[in-house]
């Protein structure tokens, strides 16, 4: 049967283990579309979400053994093609702008297809949910958007 002690260290870990677990996190929301779609819609209510068609868990992207890849907690997409990263963090390792940039750069080159102009690309998100306030500002919800528009850019001629 194995051994006794590592399986009740197993389930002794099972039994602690609540929503913030990397497994059940994913588990749950990737099984179970309707909570998928409510956290979403707490998140992002302006988008007027109503349906999620596709979501995957623990999502990896690597495409060489060169570079780093993603690996996506959830990965989802709504009604419109609106592309989603979800993903649980726990434990403050001081890089959340960093992974930040680097998953939303995965969603962005991947939001636009083989001969589609570049005002056809879908919006993209990347939502981590923390168990930490990593600005230290008090606030439970912080929201940042970047957006660079034609009328912005300034050409140098």
């Amino acid at each position: 049967m194995g051994d006794l002690s590592t399986y009740e260290e197993a389930l002794k870990a099972w039994k602690l283990a609540g929503f913030k677990d990397g497994m059940i996190f994913s588990w749950i929301i990737s099984e179970h579309k309707d909570i998928c779609l409510e956290l979403l819609q707490l998140i992002l209510p302006d988008l007027e979400i109503v349906d999620v068609k596709n979501i995957k868990k623990e999502n990896t992207h690597k495409q060489n053994t060169v570079f780093h890849g993603a690996r996506f907690d959830i990965y989802a997409a709504d009604e419109h093609g609106r592309m989603y990263d979800i993903e649980m963090q726990v434990s403050d390792e001081h890089n959340l702008g960093k992974r930040i940039s680097c998953y939303q750069s995965y969603l962005t080159q991947h939001a636009l297809g083989a001969g589609q102009g570049y005002n056809d690309r879908v919006d993209t998100y990347v939502i981590f949910i923390c168990d930490f306030d990593f600005f230290g500002a008090g606030l439970p919800v912080y929201t940042t958007e970047v957006c660079v528009k034609e009328s912005d850019l300034i050409l140098d001629t």
